[in-house]
């Protein structure tokens, strides 16, 4: 709003005997109806700006009101899937001990193992490797070498592979 300087406020005016002065008349004479239209919508626009003002801080407690819950919300999830992930962590190590307990009382119920048991178990688990040479005539020819080939085959029929084995060459079953 323009700051003007009034000539003479209303008793003045009226101890000069000049009382056909506005008070709200700007010195130089202009804009008198500007200042007074200003100042009788002060009050409205005083009132709108509280009122924009208000708003505005209503809607930021709401931003931060949602942020908040939003962090509660993201804390609390987060706190239960830690619950659910120590209780499945307690689940499996529950389940594990009575799983070895388990095998425990299996082992006592059998009785231990004795040599015997112990050596037919060994004898089962042996695979001998049979060695066999075949000629080919086709592959003797193609190589052009006299030596025949050596394949070894487990006794079973079953497959092996070539191993180096503590710097020595042996075939080992599939």
């Amino acid at each position: 709003m323009p700051a003007g300087r009034y000539v003479r406020s209303d008793e003045k005016a009226a101890a000069l005997g000049d009382a056909d002065t506005d008070p709200r008349q700007h010195e130089d004479g202009a804009g008198a109806v500007q200042v007074g239209a200003m100042e009788d919508n002060q009050p409205l626009i005083a009132q709108l700006r509280l009122a924009r003002k208000l708003t505005k801080n209503q809607r930021k407690r709401r931003r931060t009101k949602r942020a908040e819950a939003r962090r509660k919300a993201e804390t609390r999830a987060q706190a239960e899937e830690r619950a659910v992930a120590a209780a499945l962590r307690a689940r499996r190590q529950h389940e594990g001990d009575e799983a070895i307990i388990q095998l425990e009382r299996r082992r006592q119920q059998q009785g231990d193992v004795t040599s015997e048991h112990y050596e037919q178990a060994v004898d089962a688990a042996k695979v001998r490797l049979v060695q066999r040479y075949h000629e080919r005539e086709d592959e003797h020819e193609e190589r052009g070498d006299d030596e025949s080939a050596q394949y070894i085959e487990a006794d079973d029929g079953l497959p092996t592979a070539c191993m180096e084995v503590a710097g020595e060459r042996r075939n080992v079953k599939l």
